[in-house]
């Protein structure tokens, strides 16, 4: 039957959460007890099991992961096997401090710690003409000028990327192993290839990215870049890894349902 816990029980809980180190002395002055009854509550907490364990909070910053991502998963099935294996594997990665099994549309609710999760997303690295106007403006009139477009404007004179098309072919045995993997990358560079990125920079990273987390032990990719009458090609944050991503996990989706596995066992333990 659980413990019934009265105002001292409550009150030396939040005492023992603030500063789970607190001599029983100190303890014991800050709820009004001598120590020995304090000492027989705490240990009655503990044998309860309403003090599970005592733990040491590290300071994120002071132990170079400053940074808290949260995260929520959806698996393709929700079979009793599959979410096993994923909670068994997530245990496995130290920078993963909780888990949540969720009801809704996710799954799963993750707090990841990391050092850091990278800069800012949309054009990278990229000097538009207009800056270089603006700041020669600003500098010839010595007062603040600024560029202003409307969303039409930006889409017909920003850069373009992610114009892609891919073949992605996967040789796998009967188990699900995989044998090899080739693709084919075309990809829209634009009219001409702008400083200070080359414009063939999207299609080698996207051939370089296609294996992703994936023991790929045979690997052919071709990347042709194509010129068009398009805004000049520059990479996005994230450079090519939306297509990868998309490219190699529909090969492994088609490899399970060819052999017969559940996708997340693909993912989770792969075969390959």
């Amino acid at each position: 039957m659980p413990r019934t816990l009265d105002a001292l029980d409550r009150k030396i809980l939040a005492l023992l959460q603030a500063d789970g180190r607190m001599s029983l002395a100190d303890l014991a002055a800050k709820v009004g007890l001598s120590p020995s009854p304090c000492l027989r509550r705490v240990r009655m907490l503990e044998r309860a099991g309403v003090i599970a364990r005592y733990v040491a909070v590290l300071d994120q910053q002071a132990v170079g992961l400053p940074v808290s991502v949260f995260v929520s998963v959806k698996l393709e099935r929700q079979r009793e096997q599959a979410l096993e294996r994923f909670a068994k594997t997530i245990a496995r990665w130290p920078e993963v401090l909780e888990c949540y099994l969720m009801t809704g549309p996710r799954d799963y609710w993750l707090r990841v710690v990391v050092p850091d999760v990278g800069a800012s997303f949309g054009l990278k690295t990229y000097v538009e003409s207009e800056t270089v106007c603006v700041a020669w403006a600003a500098m010839r009139l010595r007062r603040p000028v600024r560029w202003v477009q409307d969303r039409y404007e930006s889409l017909v004179c920003d850069a373009t990327c992610r114009d892609y098309e891919c073949k992605v072919i996967g040789y796998a045995d009967a188990q699900g192993r995989v044998l090899g993997l080739e693709c084919d990358v075309t990809v829209d560079s634009g009219a001409y290839s702008p400083w200070p990125w080359p414009a063939g920079i999207e299609g080698g990273l996207a051939i370089g990215n296609m294996q992703g987390c994936y023991d790929i032990r045979a690997f052919r990719g071709r990347a042709i870049n194509v010129v068009s009458n398009k805004p000049a090609g520059q990479p996005f944050r994230g450079v090519a890894r939306p297509l990868s991503c998309i490219g190699h996990e529909i090969v492994m989706d088609g490899i399970a349902a060819a052999v017969g596995i559940d996708p997340v066992e693909q993912f989770l333990d792969p075969p390959g």
